[in-house]
């Protein structure tokens, strides 16, 4: 048989959980949520077996968890590049943005990475749990109305930060301060639902099957 004949046999009932609770604890539209619940409803129609679940996931490990392992991907990305074209870290032309992300990834140790590794491990079985229950998980995909192109640029104060950062070599400092933390949490709160997916390696989809008024 082939995957083409496998469209025409019917499908099994699934256990299917709903929420549109946010991984992080931001604030979840009205639209959002109104989206999950008309698929919801029309799953139902369709003879699953849909009911609303809660999470239980720690929205501050998974931020840190997230953010330590971007941190370390963007250093080594950048290393690699530089390797590539035969220059030093610092002399590989991105944005200063980037340029913050990679030089925080090599602040940390092999140790922070490893810790944070621990902890996307404990994610996947924190799922595992769930999948004993149900079959597929629904979310919306983002918290909001799609994000305009540019909308999380940094502000001018911002750009004008990241570079004094990227100058002075403050990297350790802003670290320390909890105000990377507070960026990367402002950043999920409009995207809490796809980081889990990623972090524990969920085969997921986006499905448009809702519009809202604009």
């Amino acid at each position: 048989a082939t995957y083409l004949d496998s469209l025409a046999q019917p499908l099994p009932s699934l256990r299917i959980g709903f929420t549109t609770q946010s991984f992080v604890g931001g604030a979840v539209t009205d639209d959002a949520k109104a989206a999950v619940e008309a698929t919801a409803a029309l799953l139902t129609s369709l003879g699953h077996q849909v009911e609303a679940m809660d999470w239980d996931i720690d929205a501050g490990q998974l931020v840190h968890a997230y953010s330590t392992l971007y941190f370390g991907h963007v250093a080594a990305d950048i290393s690699a590049i530089a390797t590539e074209l035969g220059q030093k870290f610092s002399q590989v032309e991105v944005e200063d943005a980037t340029r913050v992300l990679g030089y925080l990834g090599r602040v940390l140790s092999a140790g922070d990475f490893v810790d944070a590794k621990y902890l996307w491990n404990r994610f996947a079985r924190r799922m595992h749990d769930y999948h004993r229950h149900y079959d597929l998980i629904l979310t919306p995909t983002i918290a909001c109305e799609p994000i305009a192109i540019g909308a999380t640029d940094p502000t001018p104060v911002e750009a004008l930060m990241i570079k004094v950062v990227n100058g002075l070599r403050l990297h350790r400092t802003l670290l320390k301060s909890g105000a990377v933390h507070k960026m990367m949490w402002q950043s999920l709160e409009k995207t809490p639902f796809t980081q889990l997916a990623n972090l524990t390696g969920q085969p997921a989809m986006s499905v448009p099957l809702y519009w809202t008024d604009s």
